[in-house]
């Protein structure tokens, strides 16, 4: 009990004791014509002050018992302050869940220039060593980088690659040209002689190919070479990308510009390792067959018919969307 309430109940005691003083006093020496009146006036003058008072104390106890025994230091009640308690709780596990989305987009984005300064890197050209190379690698057949193996959708043929003999004269590029645009289907007899013929020549054998794999996963995926549309060949920007040119100078290259297309395919690069690699492998093969064109044959109409095959479609597709002429 407080202060108030602990005065209040002694107040009642003094006044009850004053009240039972003066009764004793009173019935102690009785006054003509005390009787029963007298003691039930001694009796409602010594209760009515002492019930108000004790009145009075009990408001005052249950007033203060919520006030400070049903609330926390702040004024709240205990369900309040649970409530309280929980909302915090939860915007502080939003906050942390939202900086660790951030810091995953941010790891994320950091991922993906990595990947694309490799990729710019790995497609930059043919480089000097591969070019001192080139008279050893038709000595000896067989790949000298192993491209992912793929599976080969429903409706491509089965290639003839372990077929090829060993080279005994140089291959028409008549040949090279058409077994770049691969046979169209098991039937296509002409397609499948000049992959023959083709294959006899190492060079070309390994850029068939890495062309297979690229081929297979992109039409796996719903792209079709055929089915897309590139601007004329810019023979200026084949010859300046022949001798090493990059970038902007050899935008023409990339002559697929259609933006689904584009879209399409950096998604899958993005998404697939397998294709990404795939990818750099045959981009590398074929900066390899850009130079012996125009070392050659000088470019020229060549250059123009290899860049119309599925092959070379999907050359100058993967390559813009890799960036390399960013």
């Amino acid at each position: 009990m407080n202060a108030a309430a602990l005065a209040g109940a002694a107040a009642c005691v003094v006044w009850l004791a004053a009240v039972a003083a003066y009764a004793v006093g009173y019935f102690a020496t009785p006054a003509p014509g005390a009787g029963a009146g007298s003691a039930l006036m001694l009796l409602i003058a010594a209760a009515a002050p002492a019930g108000a008072l004790a009145a009075l104390v009990v408001a005052l106890g249950s007033d203060r018992a919520p006030r400070f025994g049903g609330r926390d230091a702040d004024g709240l009640s205990p369900e309040a302050a649970r409530i309280a308690t929980e909302a915090a709780r939860a915007a502080a596990a939003e906050t942390a869940r939202a900086l660790s989305v951030r810091m995953t987009a941010l790891e994320t984005a950091l991922a993906e220039t990595r990947r694309g300064v490799k990729a710019l890197t790995e497609i930059a050209g043919v480089d000097a060593a591969e070019r001192r190379e080139r008279p050893a690698e038709s000595a000896r057949p067989g790949p000298s980088h192993t491209a992912p193996q793929t599976q080969r959708p429903p409706n491509e043929p089965a290639l003839p690659f372990a077929d090829a003999a060993a080279q005994v004269e140089p291959v028409a590029w008549s040949d090279i040209l058409r077994a770049l645009d691969f046979p169209r289907s098991d039937g296509d007899a002409e397609g499948f002689r000049a992959m023959r013929a083709a294959l006899t020549d190492p060079q070309i054998a390994q850029l068939l190919q890495a062309a297979e794999d690229v081929l297979n996963i992109l039409a796996t995926s719903g792209q079709h070479m055929e089915d897309l549309s590139p601007e004329p060949a810019d023979l200026g920007a084949w010859a300046a990308y022949a001798q090493g040119a990059r970038g902007a100078a050899a935008d023409g290259v990339g002559a697929v510009r259609t933006p689904e297309r584009l879209d399409a395919a950096r998604a899958l690069l993005r998404a697939d390792a397998v294709f990404r690699d795939a990818a750099l492998v045959f981009a590398r093969r074929w900066n390899g067959l850009v130079a012996r064109i125009h070392d050659e044959l000088g470019g020229g109409a060549v250059m123009a018919d290899a860049a119309d095959t599925r092959s070379g479609r999907a050359f100058m597709l993967l390559t813009r969307a890799l960036g390399a002429f960013d």
